[in-house]
């Protein structure tokens, strides 16, 4: 019993922006933990390109800005509450668009061998 919860807290830390990079090392060879923190890494990074397109000036793309950058970031936010609440239960459902990418990715299967 202390197993599954120790899973389901470092993968619901595995969120956080500074702990994902840590758990990807630290629970590599656990399979829950590992597949959050990928998610994790790879929804932080993607959230890195949308908080920048947010700062732009107004004036820069008056019309255009505000509504990409808000509904961009209203999309990282729902996918960040979702791989919470996934991680707390301990399953690996893919999130949307970012899902399979993070299991593709390269460097993580490097971290694992």
């Amino acid at each position: 019993m202390a197993g599954a919860k120790e899973t389901k807290l470092w993968a619901v830390l595995s969120y956080v922006p500074p702990l994902f990079i840590l758990t990807l090392f630290w629970k590599k060879n656990n399979d829950v933990v590992f597949f959050h923190a990928k998610q994790a890494t790879v929804l932080f990074c993607l959230s890195l390109i949308v908080v920048p397109f947010m700062l732009l000036p107004v004036a820069f793309f008056q019309v255009i800005t505000p509504p990409i950058a808000i509904t961009l970031w209203l999309v990282c936010l729902y996918l960040w509450i979702r791989g919470v609440i996934e991680a707390f239960r301990a399953m690996e459902n893919y999130m949307p668009m970012i899902g399979e990418f993070a299991d593709e990715f390269a460097l993580f299967k490097k971290i694992r061998e």
